[in-house]
């Protein structure tokens, strides 16, 4: 956003959380819409530059059905803060023997507001269902003021697209997509200081945050509207398949058969724990600037087998461009060595080598747009960056 200057023009339309449309595509920008987003806490837009005026980002699902997703937890959350007031927790202990409660857990289990998070997942699914077996789009633009919903939803839609290509059948997705959207609401309790702490938490913060897999887990339990396994998937998705995640330390089959073992993580879980540290890597958070897409990649392809499920892990990086459409590069090897572009189209055939449009110098100087198709032209090699 600190790039953004009066006069440049919007070259994809910016919605808030709830779906209205802050800024139209084609709108001129003023110091006032500027400042507008940022108070907003948008993390970012699609600007026109005439080079990529033509490049519009493609996505999994619309924006409509994203938007109402998103307020459809809004409300869910919202909804469960207003139980808690009513019973007027006044410390972490007293929490834990409120939550227990028959009376809690009979006011959880009625409310009408997770019924209508099942019916958002249907939709989520059902548009995936016709998509394209990539994914599509760069999901690390957020509003800082609704992070948390936003993220669940990328979660839920990266690990319905995994849970697709691994073949799981449609009243699966909509469980495992259901257990994503819901899988942090034990962090309601938690305070936002910590949350939103930047730098390392301290043992007794931490201890809190380790929490919330349970909390959440005591929350949806008895709530049948979403059904008995989405619950599961707030208690296990901080767990590793080496038996050394939280709240209980179980381990993983490293497989993509559901196991009936007891003390094992269950697939949903293990799908839901890649799905979850991929995008918040690779978003902008409240505390830290986004990691550039291969160094995400990266990342978890070394975790595999260890802290992630390597047939998941495998799936997932299956269908996961490095570079997806849309996204900043520069040439690191070959001629046009240190040239900056974009990727105009991902390679299904392979997901490293997409077609890039290259268009400055690294001075920011224009040059005449050059387009290439990467899979032809094996000895360059780029590099993301985040302008």
């Amino acid at each position: 956003m600190d790039s953004l200057e009066p006069g440049m023009v919007i070259g994809k339309a910016v919605y808030d959380a709830q779906g209205k449309v802050l800024l139209n595509n084609g709108v001129i920008l003023t110091q006032k819409f500027i400042d507008a987003l940022k108070d907003r806490n948008v993390t970012g837009c699609l600007i026109q530059d005439g080079n990529t005026d033509d490049i519009i980002p493609n996505e999994n699902i619309t924006e409509h059905v994203r938007s109402t997703t998103i307020k459809k937890m809004s409300n869910v959350f919202n909804s469960v803060q207003g139980v808690n007031s009513k019973f007027k927790m006044t410390s972490m202990s007293h929490m834990r023997d409120v939550i227990h409660s028959d009376n809690y857990q009979d006011a959880i289990s009625k409310n009408p507001e997770f019924k209508k998070i099942a019916s958002g997942v249907q939709n989520i699914v059902s548009e995936l269902i016709n998509s394209p077996q990539v994914l599509l789009g760069m999901n690390s633009l957020k509003s800082f003021n609704d992070y948390a919903y936003q993220h669940a939803t990328e979660v839920a839609i990266t690990a319905i697209m995994v849970g697709r290509k691994i073949g799981l059948s449609h009243k699966r997705l909509q469980e495992l997509g259901t257990g994503c959207l819901l899988m942090d609401i034990g962090n309601i309790f938690l305070p936002q200081e910590v949350l939103n702490k930047q730098g390392k938490l301290t043992t007794e913060e931490f201890s809190m945050v380790k929490e919330h897999p349970v909390i959440g887990y005591e929350i949806l339990k008895n709530v049948h509207s979403i059904g008995v396994l989405p619950p599961h998937i707030a208690f296990q998705h901080h767990e590793k398949q080496n038996g050394k995640g939280y709240p209980r330390g179980i381990t993983g089959n490293n497989s993509i058969l559901i196991s009936d073992e007891p003390q094992t993580m269950h697939l949903y879980a293990s799908i839901a724990a890649v799905a979850d540290v991929y995008d918040s890597l690779a978003s902008d958070t409240p505390y830290r600037k986004a990691f550039p897409r291969e160094k995400v990649i990266t990342m978890l392809s070394k975790l595999g087998g260890q802290q992630f499920n390597k047939d998941v892990l495998k799936s997932f990086l299956s269908i996961t461009p490095i570079h997806p459409e849309g996204s900043t590069v520069v040439v690191r090897v070959g001629k046009y060595k240190n040239t900056i572009g974009v990727v105009t189209d991902v390679n299904k055939e392979d997901l490293a080598r997409p077609t890039i449009r290259l268009f400055m110098d690294m001075k920011r100087k224009r040059i005449a747009p050059v387009e290439m198709n990467l899979f032809d032209e094996k000895l360059i090699k780029i590099e993301s960056i985040l302008l």
